[in-house]
């Protein structure tokens, strides 16, 4: 995974399979995903607009609500210790 493509792909898998009862272990496969992204050397900003952009297709309430949530990993909306991009 080497650029945004590669998250959305792997976001788009967790979707496939999202429910409310598997809501917050999907969370954490999606936090795992950005965690690797950052390791990987992906910049915040390129990940935050790749995830902005997805985002904005959502349609279903509960897909919109996983992205928002994995996106304040992104952007510092979280607890400081989930905050990837925080140097």
């Amino acid at each position: 995974m080497e650029n945004s493509d590669g998250i959305i792909v792997q976001i788009e898998e967790l979707l496939s399979s999202l429910t409310k009862d598997n809501y917050d272990s999907k969370i954490q496969e999606g936090y795992l995903i950005l965690l690797k992204s950052h390791n990987l050397g992906l910049e915040r900003e390129v990940v935050y607009q790749a995830l902005y952009k997805y985002y904005n297709t959502m349609t279903d309430n509960l897909n919109s609500n996983f992205i928002a949530d994995i996106w304040d990993f992104v952007d510092g909306w979280c607890s400081p210790q989930y905050f990837i991009w925080n140097e």
